[in-house]
């Protein structure tokens, strides 16, 4: 069932301990994988990547330290307290990324290094450095959803599944400005809490293709514009890209079958 709102892609991360200097943990991606990720048939994605305050493995004699006795299984929650994932987790945009990757041309490698981190200070490799000036966007976890939450920003963008109603849209060439198509689903949202309109778990019922919108790019940069890419009904879609990745087959499909409490009305 898919319900109006919003569509991201969230690829998790992990730090893996240098052989010889536990104390630096590297991250490492997998680049046909970022290049699958970045075209019109996926949702936009985001790297979430830790920031480990431990040295070695987590759960190993070296971390204990740092768990100062707080089961593992505890981090996922907030009653870990400052050990709370979240406090030591952080979103980057993927497009950045992709577009660092190609300006570098490292785009051809099977591997590449993310960056590393040396205790609390985070170095960026050679395949991900931006120029002089410039920066990947990034987020703590917990500021990643509260901005999400209200429809995020130009450098945050996702894929907006829109009510057909409140737009008048005229085929695949339509392009949008972000500030319509936000300000059609704060709209939305307001009705739906006000019980003027259907809610996203009543979505499958309704008889009508409504459209969504994917992000356009200028430059490897988002422009806040976004172009009609498809219309959808209930579990329906018409034709979806193939991932040249056979490991992102789901993400083909992603936006037909994520469940409405995954997709949010602002």
């Amino acid at each position: 069932m898919l319900p109006i709102g919003k569509a991201i892609w969230l690829e998790l991360k992990t730090a893996t301990p240098h052989p010889r200097s536990p104390d630096i943990h590297e991250v490492f991606i997998d680049v046909p994988q970022l290049l699958a990720y970045h075209q019109p048939s996926m949702p936009p994605v985001y790297y979430v990547v830790p920031r480990p305050g431990w040295s070695g493995t987590l759960g190993t004699a070296a971390a204990a330290g740092w768990l100062a006795g707080t089961p593992r299984s505890d981090l996922a929650f907030r009653r870990a307290n400052e050990k709370w994932f979240g406090n030591w987790t952080r979103v980057i945009a993927g497009w950045s990324l992709h577009a660092a990757i190609q300006r570098n041309g490292r785009a051809g490698q099977a591997t590449a290094k993310l960056g590393q981190w040396d205790q609390n200070v985070w170095t960026w490799a050679p395949a991900f450095i931006k120029p002089v000036g410039t920066y990947h966007p990034e987020w703590t976890w917990p500021d990643f959803w509260n901005e999400w939450q209200r429809c995020g920003s130009t450098d945050m963008p996702s894929s907006l599944i829109v009510p057909a109603d409140s737009l008048t849209q005229s085929g695949d060439g339509r392009i949008a400005d972000r500030s319509d198509l936000v300000g059609a689903l704060r709209t939305y949202g307001k009705m739906v809490r006000e019980g003027k309109k259907p809610g996203t778990e009543d979505f499958a019922a309704r008889s009508i293709y409504e459209p969504v919108f994917a992000p356009m790019e200028e430059g490897g940069l988002p422009t806040g514009k976004f172009r009609f890419q498809r219309s959808v009904k209930g579990a329906e879609t018409n034709t979806i890209d193939s991932s040249p990745d056979s490991g992102l087959a789901a993400g083909s499909t992603l936006l037909t079958t994520l469940s409405a409490r995954q997709l949010i009305l602002p």
